[in-house]
This record gives C-alpha cells, structure tokens and sequence, in this order.
C-alpha cells in the first residue's frame, strides 16, 4: 500500500536534513569552510553524488579484479560514472574556498591545509601531489559525511523501533547533562554506555561502508570454512555478512544494545572478554587506525 504524501515528504526532508549536517560539520572542521546546506540550496545537490560515489564504489570493490575493471564496471553502470567528475569538481571547489579564507586569515588552521602542505623533513619538498590532495580531500568529505549521517539515521530508526531501549539512552543522557547546550565530548559523553550501545548496534545491523575486506592469500594458500583459498587469490568478507554471523552474535538480525553492555550479574572479566570476542568481528568502517 502507497504511504501518504503528507507522511513521505517529512521524511524525505529529515533525510536530506541529516545529511545537510554531517556535510556541513566535516567540511567546516577539514576545509574552514563549508556549502551551508543547511540554510542555503544552493549547493544541496552535492549530497545526492556523495551518496552516489559511495554506491559506485560498493559496486566497484565486488567487481571481477581484472585488468582495467574499474572501466568495465562504469561502461556497464553509466549511471554511476558521472559522479566521479562531479566530486572532483566539488572537492576543487571546496579547495579553493579553504586556501582563500588561510590567505584572508594567516591563523586559520584545519585538517586540509595541513595535510596539503606537509614537507619531506629532509628534503623540504611537499610530500603529496596536487593529485594526491584532490584524492584525499575527496576521500575526507565523503568518509565523514554520508557515512555519520547514515549511522545517524540507522541509529534513530532502530531505537525508535525499539521503545525500552530508547527509554534506557534518553534517560542516561538526561540524567547526564543538564541540557542539550552541556552535552560535548568528554568523560561525562564518554560513560552514556546505552548510547555508545546503541550506536554499535546500529553500526552492526545497518554498516555505512558496502565493500568487503579484501585480503591475498599468502603462500601455501588458506582455508576458509573449509574450502581451500589458493595463494595469490583474493578473498573477502562483506562487512554486513561478518556483522550478523550468528556465531558473534546470537540472534544477529535483532537490534540488542544489551549485548555491548556489561551484566555485573555475569561477572566483569568474563562480560569484558564477552564484547572483546565479539568485537573481532565488528568492523563497520573497516579495521585500524585509519
């Protein structure tokens, strides 16, 4: 059955909204600039090639490792090659307006004009290419923006689905800061265990990153559940397939903050060992430091 107009378009505005603000806040904290999406619409249509690079590259990452096949994968899927020109155009764009506000204001320090002016300490030369900062800077908006603001979607649609657990995370932070103008990070956020559950959930039911873990067998070869990987083949595991292996999580596709909280009844040690066995198979954006 078709849903109302007067209950659709509300929430296609949130959507957009959601992504407004991530968008916002990372180019702000990486460029000193940002496009304003939120009070301007001007520039709202650079969300909808985020989310579309970030398909394209799902797409890509599960494509026939053979020559050249980032090309077949486009030629075969037009639809999706177009973003890459735009983000480029984008991600020049956004250059531009942080090297203009340096040179408008010499103390002006962020993420972008650090990394494109970083020296080899010996030889004094920049370390990356103009090329290479186009590349990362493409890579900083996209990681930080539609990803948080699809984690944040995520975790607002499964607690509001699940009324006990929204009861236990709006009662901690509540109870925590006195209103939303004290709530910053630090030890006080750093203790709301029920909203860092809930968020780990939320990134386990519904992962932001599509592509699989690729990874070489090394000589002699691998076996994985008992099917034997021969050297120098490629091997890897969806994120979403490793996040809801029943194995690491008992009743994998239910949305359970419980299981990322400690139960004193169970014993600390025991309940820590608990979570930092399941946490091996947890890995939404990937694994690492970076």
């Amino acid at each position: 059955m078709r849903q109302p107009m007067d209950e659709v378009v509300p929430r296609i505005w949130l959507c957009g909204v959601r992504n407004w603000l991530t968008t916002d806040a990372v180019t702000k904290v990486i460029f000193t600039t940002s496009w304003d999406l939120l009070t301007s619409t001007a520039n709202r249509c650079v969300t909808e090639t985020f989310k579309t690079v970030v398909r394209q590259t799902g797409v890509v990452h599960n494509w026939p490792h053979l020559a050249y096949h980032e090309v077949t994968a486009l030629l075969c899927l037009p639809h999706l090659a177009w973003s890459l020109v735009a983000l480029e155009n984008y991600s020049v764009a956004v250059m531009s307006s942080s090297k203009a506000e340096r040179v408008k204001k010499y103390s002006t320090k962020d993420v972008f004009g650090y990394f494109s002016n970083v020296k080899d300490p010996d030889t004094g030369e920049l370390i990356l290419r103009p090329q290479d900062v186009r590349r990362n800077a493409a890579n900083f908006i996209i990681a930080g923006s539609d990803t948080t603001a699809s984690s944040v979607a995520a975790t607002f649609f499964y607690l509001s689905h699940d009324p006990t657990a929204y009861a236990k995370v709006a009662q901690e932070v509540r109870s925590a800061f006195e209103s939303a103008s004290t709530i910053k990070a630090g030890p006080i956020l750093n203790n709301c265990v029920c909203l860092r559950a809930a968020i780990n959930e939320a990134l386990r039911m519904a992962p932001a990153a599509p592509q699989p873990l690729w990874r070489e067998a090394e000589a002699g070869g691998c076996v994985v559940d008992g099917d034997l990987i021969q050297a120098s083949l490629n091997v890897g595991a969806g994120i979403f397939s490793l996040q809801h292996n029943v194995d690491a999580f008992p009743d994998p596709y239910k949305y359970d903050i419980e299981r990322w909280i400690i139960d004193p009844r169970k014993g600390e040690v025991k309940e820590k060992e608990r979570i930092k066995e399941m946490s091996r198979s947890w890995a939404p954006f990937f694994v690492g430091s970076r």
